[in-house]
């Protein structure tokens, strides 16, 4: 989707890939592209493809005696993902 947005992003990968592989073959990993992985490396940044934040819970009790100001359910699961913007 990041690329339908951006096609002057498009353009200059599908430029790349013409340049180095040129139209006779496909790409492989051992062809120096380095604008496509840039790129890539980009899109994950941006978009990542799986969670970014492990999942939390409180398991024991002993937190009372850390924390004896503030009230910690047993079992609350809570991730940075729970977080609202």
């Amino acid at each position: 989707m990041a690329l339908a947005t951006h096609p002057h992003i498009l353009d200059k990968c599908q430029a790349e890939v013409d340049s180095v592989v040129g139209p006779d073959r496909l790409p492989t990993y051992d062809d120096e592209l380095p604008y496509i992985k840039a790129t890539v490396r980009e899109l994950f940044r941006w978009r990542p493809v799986g969670p970014t934040a492990i999942p939390h819970a409180s398991t024991e009790v002993r937190l009372r005696a850390f924390l004896p100001a503030y009230f910690i359910p047993l079992n609350l699961h809570k991730s940075n993902a729970d977080v609202t913007h």
